[in-house]
């Protein structure tokens, strides 16, 4: 899962920061924070950034931009972020409700409602499916929407992940497969190697490259089969 904090405070960011921590570690739900003081650097890093959750600060003292005005703009680029205020007063409150906002956090609060919040937010994610991986003696899970591809390595996997360091697992790719096999973005594309079709820039001339720029070899066998179903998939996400 990947989260934004934005707030003028870096101790209220490292209190976040380290709650988020601790509930993904307690949970198993792999979690990635960036954190912003200036709601307009925030905003210029979103460019080229998807967060699935922004926990950010109404007011921002001494900013030329508040957190409302900063929420307004994510929520034109991105209609569908979870956005969680956080505020040192409950008078905010129903601005909040103007950008859609999913909860609303009382500083004072933090350690008590950070956890029953992201409790919520896993049941309403609309990605929230997750691959289960074993990294270690560590069970981590994987959001389906951010697992890019998978490439078997000897006995090990490889895993790309959205905004996230490449894993190296040891797991049988059948084992993969049966974790993934009613996901219909995920395709096969060669032996050993699964795509996630979201995640794909182009396929030409028997190598399909991922956003990342994870180069990957498509069979030949079939190939033009392989083509037809992405661009279906493709087609259906436009829908």
């Amino acid at each position: 899962m990947r989260i934004a904090c934005v707030d003028g405070s870096k101790e209220i960011l490292q209190r976040v920061g380290a709650l988020l921590g601790e509930y993904g570690e307690k949970n198993n739900v792999l979690i990635n924070c960036d954190y912003h003081e200036d709601p307009q650097a925030f905003l210029g890093a979103i460019a080229d950034t998807d967060y699935d959750v922004v926990f950010m600060d109404i007011c921002f003292d001494g900013q030329e931009m508040t957190g409302m005005e900063a929420a307004r703009m994510l929520r034109q680029k991105d209609p569908h972020c979870i956005i969680i205020f956080l505020t040192s007063s409950a008078e905010h409150m129903a601005k909040a409700f103007e950008v859609h906002a999913f909860s609303y956090i009382l500083k004072e609060e933090i350690e008590g409602q950070i956890g029953t919040v992201m409790g919520d937010v896993i049941k309403v994610l609309p990605q929230a499916k997750s691959l289960t991986i074993l990294k270690g003696q560590k069970e981590l899970a994987v959001p389906h929407h951010r697992l890019i591809c998978v490439y078997t390595d000897g006995h090990y996997l490889n895993l790309r992940i959205l905004g996230s360091a490449p894993l190296r697992i040891r797991m049988t790719f059948r084992d993969l497969l049966a974790q993934l096999e009613q996901e219909g973005r995920f395709l096969q594309i060669n032996k050993g190697v699964l795509v996630n079709m979201d995640h794909i820039q182009s396929i030409e001339e028997g190598v399909c490259t991922m956003v990342d720029g994870t180069l990957l070899p498509v069979r030949h066998r079939g190939r033009s089969d392989l083509i037809d179903i992405w661009r279906e998939h493709q087609l259906k996400e436009v829908r």
